[in-house]
């Protein structure tokens, strides 16, 4: 899996329809959230900020690197590199 930023994450997440419904969330910090699909984990975020997962679910253009608190992971085989950072293959 690839450790990446959240609006790479976000867009991860809403082109593989994994955000179709809303994960539970719970209420205390750390904790793994999980998304997968038939068995199969696609993504997953280290819970430690629930408020900034909120907000950034309400503000995505927001998202600051260096203030994050989460960290954001992708299933890198649905995604390539190019210039240093992972991009979707939309030819897949």
């Amino acid at each position: 899996m690839y450790l990446v930023e959240y609006p790479i994450f976000n867009e991860f997440v809403s082109k593989n329809g994994l955000d179709k419904n809303e994960p539970p969330i719970l209420e205390r910090v750390p904790f793994i959230l999980e998304y997968k699909r038939e068995g199969k984990m696609m993504a997953k975020i280290e819970m430690s900020s629930i408020e900034e997962f909120k907000f950034l679910k309400k503000y995505p253009n927001t998202y600051d690197p260096k203030k994050s608190k989460n960290k954001y992971w992708i299933r890198g085989n649905e995604w390539k590199i190019v210039d240093g950072k992972p991009v979707m293959d939309l030819n897949i």
